[in-house]
């Protein structure tokens, strides 16, 4: 079973910081392992979703990705723990099935989710820049629904060339360039930043089909 709302304030302790209980069980749902009842709770895994880590480091004491990091591997460490060694390896990068999940079926933050995801596949901002323009400019996303789909190999120069932003795409110096931020942990990072009404700012927003609706289309 996977708890629809798996979030500190669902969860009940005592004084002594023993779990008592978990309420707010409206939704539940039967899930994959990774996304149910061995997937992390979703305030160790908020540095992964852009979106809402942005508002969540406007609070007092918020917990750097670093922490975040350190705390996944204290709760893996848990599972294995109460599992005798069964099922640690199922939640220990259950935040990749997570964040792919929701990049897919969450509307508000599946663009920050998405270059999340480029950012750990890539470890490069620019390369995630590269990849997600041309991706929206691929067959997949400007093949006429009346035609039949092929592939049709076309030259890299090709591509990069009819990219907007080809700044983004001259290699890693163009994130120092753009005042790109370092994620801690290890990986390049320059997320898109989204504003109070929760739109992106960053550059390749609003560029064809990566916009929400045609993603869901």
């Amino acid at each position: 079973l996977g708890h629809p709302d798996f979030d500190s304030q669902n969860v009940f302790v005592d004084d002594t910081g023993r779990l008592v209980g978990l309420i707010d069980w409206d939704g539940v749902s039967v899930l994959p392992r990774q996304l149910g009842a061995l997937t992390y709770p979703n305030w160790l895994t908020v540095d992964w979703n852009p979106t809402m880590y942005d508002y969540y480091k406007e609070l007092p004491n918020y917990d750097t990705e670093e922490e975040l990091h350190a705390y996944r591997e204290m709760y893996t460490k848990c599972i294995r723990a109460a599992s005798g060694g069964r099922f640690d390896a199922i939640t220990r990068n259950s935040h990749l099935v997570s964040t792919l999940y929701l990049a897919i079926t969450d509307i508000v933050c599946m663009t920050g989710m998405t270059f999340r995801l480029g950012e750990f596949i890539f470890c490069s901002t620019a390369a995630t820049d590269r990849a997600l323009l041309a991706i929206e400019h691929s067959a997949w996303f400007t093949c006429p629904p009346e035609e039949v789909a092929e592939v049709k190999l076309v030259d890299e120069d090709d591509i990069l060339a009819s990219l907007p932003f080809q700044g983004h795409a001259e290699g890693d110096n163009a994130e120092a360039a753009n005042g790109a931020d370092t994620v801690e942990g290890g990986h390049g990072s320059s997320r898109p930043n989204s504003n109070k009404d929760g739109a992106s700012s960053h550059p390749w927003e609003g560029y064809g089909r990566l916009e929400h609706d045609a993603v869901l289309d």
